[in-house]
């Protein structure tokens, strides 16, 4: 019997999509759960509009449709607003990469140049401004020789 090497990769396309479409359904049910909760009334945040958001992960893009909540701040007399959803999933403003993502950048600067690196992951679109900045974010040199050094610094006599 001849496998099909087209047809294995189609299955594994439409598992993976599956994946995605079912976490981005969860994260909107999340959502929901969260705009139903009383405790938004009480600290007096109203929901304004829904956005999409993107995020990239190592497994592909992620999008769901997330609320954005504001309200009147008294003391800088202006408008807060922000997504409990991001925050309860820990993703900044404008952060579009996933830590777990950024970390295994990371882990493969060593030794290797930014095109090996976007060569990893050839389904992302990443490009090399994204890995510099990364790199450049988390300032691998800083980390490198202050916090090695420190460690090794230790007597344990």
């Amino acid at each position: 019997m001849k496998l099909n090497v087209n047809s294995i990769n189609d299955f594994f396309t439409t598992q993976h999509n599956l994946a995605i479409n079912t976490l981005s359904q969860t994260l909107m049910e999340r959502d929901e759960e969260i705009y139903k909760s009383c405790k938004l009334i009480d600290g007096g945040w109203k929901p304004k509009e829904k956005r999409i958001r993107n995020i990239v992960d190592v497994h592909g893009e992620l999008k769901y449709l997330r609320r954005i909540y504001r309200r009147w701040n008294y003391e800088d007399n202006c408008w807060e607003s922000k997504s409990f959803l991001d925050e309860e999933l820990g993703i900044k403003e404008y952060q579009k990469l996933t830590l777990y993502l950024e970390l295994k950048i990371l882990e493969l600067t060593e030794g290797k140049r930014q095109k090996d690196i976007i060569d990893c992951f050839p389904w992302l679109n990443l490009s090399k401004m994204t890995i510099s900045r990364t790199i450049r974010k988390y300032d691998i040199e800083y980390f490198s020789s202050h916090l090695f050094n420190e460690f090794e610094k230790i007597n344990l006599e």
